[in-house]
């Protein structure tokens, strides 16, 4: 966290104000900012004052013993305020620039509250005063309920560059006899007027890069979020070290409603496929055993908040990270904010607050999403999204044991018994129905729900475009017996856009306590629809990668291909989904580089192709920049296996040496290929012995260039990059 240095500015005596001016060299922070003004209270309270008392500076003991320096500005510091508060903690006046840059100016501070009555009858606001009229204006919302996390708030105060300004912090206590509780009140630090827009929310964006001013914009408008390394519900960040969480070192407050507000996000005017989506990870565990408490994600084009997406969890039934994606396609072209509220609306019917909500790995992606008919999720199904994380993808080791058709399919809990309180959705993308007659869903699933009676159950749900969730299937309960197949009849939908779910509820009545096995889907397919399996995995998709920022360079003879889809997460065995797609670039393309992220360490890649159908290959197993010394310590390590160290000299003319090291003696193959991914060398066939190996490449009768070395040996494979220079 950027702790703002205290300047010391001279006033002089006017006849009715001081003023605190500009100083002589302010403080350039970045390239983004100019802090012009601060107060971080470690001289005490300096010439501030408090109308009607209440405000002192110090170290807190009350409510909240920390501050984000070592003293603070406090309505206590050592217990509660009192009753019919009325008091404004006001500066001395302060000169503002004419012309700060990007013509923004901001007041920034951080504060703690907890104020009285549990429907925010107390309140604190920021006020305004002008040297024009001297008449204190309210310029924020009102702070209410239970803040209690320090957490940063930034006003626009744009509308008084060039004058001059006194800025208040007001706490009001308007109790009206219906609530006798007073709360600790109001904690401010670390205030600060400066310049310069917060940088925008890139395409991908992971929360412990955040280096700007303290949140590099984000902040909420009631407190609880705060931004760091969870301790508490969720044991660690998605990615790395930090994320969002409403208390990352317990639960969150009663009376709770607080929305945490992104940065300007510019959308793009035309992105590919005309389709735009945004996606981020989350861990959610909300109190209320009917999912009293929600959390929302919302959009701001400017014109007010608009809901995109509501979770009632009462807890996260899959105990981890899930992932979220939400179709943002009409806002294109807008400028938005991006909020996510938490609302506790406790009705006095349950008591117990629960861990709350975590949020990481913020992306927005372009491109249509991909479904393969049949659908055997051997690619994953990377735009299939489950809501609530119960669900996952990848090889059974309970259940059935097997998929259907080895070695993936979905199930609810791949390596165990669903919880208790189970209830979650798997939902497919939107599938466009042609008017083919007889439209038939087909699917083989394998199913055991717990319940003596058929007290749990799975069904089938189907959505049309602009219309609502509706039943198709009947509830499945009891046991399967092995893997079988349902159909049903889609004939009344063709023409139409539609998506398929799959729902799993626990309704345990108390009566039977063992959890089973739950669901499990493969081979998804609509008999009918002029589509084919989705291609196989390109073995011929080469890729090498060298880093800073991460360039992928993919040469390829695959034919009727309509696109490359290229992915990329911090995690080496991670599965491709919507949220890990980084870009969809034309069959032309060769070469991808990451520039928008450079220097974004362990980081892996997996790339795939889309055939002229629309359907998507399984992607090539993960790799990773060569070089990065943290993606050497995070991937898996193989204890000894092949490593192609690489070419020396690179670049070459005309010779150069290609490195390998062997675990053991073996036969070991070296090919050389062009740009093009035609093979120009078969270079070494021989078996070699254990540990370092060299042999010489000579480039006789070959162009200037970019080339590929190739070391196969036993069932591994690697390739770099080699450059001829002449």
């Amino acid at each position: 966290m950027l702790k703002a240095t205290r300047f010391v500015f001279w006033a002089i005596f006017l006849p009715s104000f001081c003023l605190a001016a500009i100083p002589d060299t302010p403080e350039i922070i970045n390239e983004n900012h100019t802090v012009y003004w601060s107060e971080d209270w470690e001289d005490g309270m300096g010439i501030w004052s408090a109308s009607n008392g209440v405000w002192e500076v110090g170290i807190p003991c009350y409510g909240t013993s920390e501050c984000i320096g070592n003293q603070c500005g406090a309505t206590n510091l050592d217990g509660k305020y009192p009753y019919a508060t009325n008091s404004r903690l006001e500066s001395v006046w302060i000169d503002l620039p004419d012309s700060p840059k990007d013509n923004v100016l901001w007041l920034g501070f951080w504060h703690w509250f907890s104020n009285s009555a549990s429907y925010g009858i107390d309140y604190g606001s920021v006020e305004i005063c002008t040297e024009v009229d001297s008449v204190w204006v309210e310029k924020t919302h009102h702070f209410v309920r239970n803040g209690s996390i320090w957490a940063p708030f930034y006003l626009d105060i744009s509308e008084y560059a060039g004058l001059a300004i006194r800025v208040g912090f007001h706490l009001r206590d308007v109790q009206d006899g219906s609530y006798a509780y007073q709360g600790p009140g109001w904690c401010v630090d670390q205030i600060r007027i400066f310049d310069g827009n917060f940088p925008t929310l890139n395409q991908i964006n992971r929360l412990d890069q955040i280096t700007d001013l303290d949140w590099e914009g984000w902040y909420p408008d009631q407190g609880v979020w705060e931004l760091g390394a969870p301790v508490s519900g969720i044991s660690q960040a998605h990615s790395r070290h930090d994320c969002f969480g409403t208390n990352l070192k317990g639960n969150y407050p009663y009376g709770t409603y607080s929305r945490l507000i992104s940065p300007r996000v510019p959308l793009p005017e035309s992105p590919l496929d005309n389709q735009l989506f945004f996606s981020f990870k989350q861990y959610c565990s909300l109190s209320g055993s009917y999912g009293v408490d929600q959390g929302a994600v919302q959009i701001n084009d400017g014109t007010g908040w608009v809901t995109l997406y509501t979770c009632d969890w009462h807890n996260n039934l899959g105990g981890k990270w899930t992932e979220h994606t939400i179709d943002i396609t009409e806002y294109i072209g807008e400028e938005v904010r991006i909020g996510f509220v938490i609302d506790d609306n406790q009705d006095g019917s349950y008591d117990y607050q629960s861990y709350g909500w975590y949020i990481d790995d913020l992306q927005f992606s372009e491109g249509a999403k991909y479904i393969g008919n049949p659908e055997r999720f051997e690619n994953f199904g990377p735009n299939w999204w489950t809501l609530r994380g119960l669900w996952e993808v990848g090889e059974p080791t309970t259940g059935p044991g097997t998929a259907w058709s080895p070695p993936n399919c979905w199930g609810t809990n791949l390596d165990g018994n669903y919880p208790y309180g189970a209830l979650d959705y798997l939902n497919t993308p939107p599938i466009t129905l042609d008017n083919t007659p007889g439209l038939t869903l087909r699917f083989k699933h394998w199913f055991s729900f717990s319940g003596q009676y058929g007290v749990d159950y799975g069904r089938v749900n189907i959505k049309p475009e602009g219309a609502e969730w509706v039943q198709l299937s009947p509830d499945f309960t009891g046991s399967s017996g092995g893997w079988t197949q349902y159909t049903h009849d889609l004939s009344i939908y063709a023409g139409q856009s539609i998506q398929i779910g799959f729902s799993i509820r626990d309704v345990q009545d108390g009566s039977y306590t063992r959890q089973s096995s739950g669901w499990y889907i493969d081979d998804f397919e609509i008999v009918g629809m002029p589509m084919a399996e989705a291609p196989v995995a390109p073995f011929e998709l080469q890729v090498t990668i060298s880093p800073d920022p991460a360039e992928l360079v993919f040469p390829h003879t695959t034919v009727d291909i309509e696109k490359v889809v290229v992915y990329g997460s911090p995690v080496y065995d991670f599965k491709p989904t919507l949220g890990t797609r980084l870009a969809v670039l034309p069959p032309t393309a060769m070469i991808w580089d990451d520039i928008k992220r450079p220097g974004w360490p362990a980081t892996y890649y997996r790339v795939s192709v889309v055939d002229i159908l629309g359907n998507e290959s399984v992607p090539i197993q993960a790799f990773w920049p060569q070089g990065y010394s943290s993606v050497e310590t995070d991937r898996p390590q193989s204890s000894g296996g092949l490593m192609l160290t690489g070419a020396a000299p690179n670049p070459f003319n005309p010779s150069t040496y290609i490195h390998f090291n062997l675990p053991s003696s073996m036969m070991v193959d070296v090919e050389i290929f062009d740009i093009g991914g035609r093979k120009v060398v078969d270079l070494l066939h021989k078996t070699m012995d254990a540990g370092p190996n060299k042999v010489q490449f000579t480039a006789k009768g070959l162009a200037s260039g970019t080339y590929f070395a190739r070391v196969c040996a036993g069932d591994q494979t690697e390739t770099k990059k080699i450059v001829l220079l002449k």
